[in-house]
């Protein structure tokens, strides 16, 4: 009947087991074309060397001057990892 209220048969309240730290904030980056390899290579290492332990994750696709493949990254505090991805093709290019 449209007038019958369902009561549940079991309830339980979830608390998730950690707390968030509202000074943790996000930073993205986006910028079009081609990056020079040697130049993000040096700023990457004083980043990392700056702020390495303050970084809890980055990940990202980048677009390195005279390289036809997407380069995908990602990290964890001072770990970081790329790997050559499939080509661009007709795909703009760009970096996040």
């Amino acid at each position: 009947r449209g007038d019958t209220v369902l009561e549940p048969v079991h309830q339980r309240e979830f608390k998730p087991d950690h707390e968030h730290d509202d000074t943790v904030t996000s930073v993205g980056i986006s910028h079009p074309g081609d990056l020079d390899p040697a130049r993000f290579d040096a700023w990457l290492r004083t980043l990392l060397r700056d702020k390495g332990q303050d970084l809890f994750r980055c990940k990202g696709v980048l677009s390195l001057r005279g390289d036809p493949r997407r380069h995908v990254f990602q990290g964890v505090h001072m770990l970081m990892d790329a790997r050559s991805d499939r080509e661009w093709g007709d795909a703009p290019r760009h970096n996040t």
